[in-house]
């Protein structure tokens, strides 16, 4: 089985997370760096993948991110995810 950490509350842009996610996924150089590809791409894994992802609920980036890693579980078998909460301090 594959494991896999995803520390995306390190991360608040889209470009950031999707560049950020095709190296540690390790995804195919054509990966577009949008939502839909990232549904793509996590349906075809066909090895056992088990994923941590370390999120900050306040990001709306990072929550549709989270929306389609728990999205693309439901489609296929081979996919398992595990949800962390990071609560990032306000700054005044």
């Amino acid at each position: 089985m594959n494991n896999i950490t995803l520390k995306l509350d390190k991360f608040s842009g889209k470009n950031e997370i999707h560049n950020y996610l095709k190296k540690k996924m390790k995804f195919p150089d054509y990966y577009g760096g949008n939502l839909d590809a990232l549904y793509d791409c996590l349906t075809d894994i066909s090895s056992d993948t088990a994923i941590d992802i370390r999120y900050d609920a306040e990001n709306d980036m990072q929550r549709a991110v989270l929306e389609v890693f728990s999205d693309a579980v439901a489609a296929n078998t081979h996919l398992a995810i595990i949800k962390t909460k990071v609560n990032k301090k306000k700054q005044l």
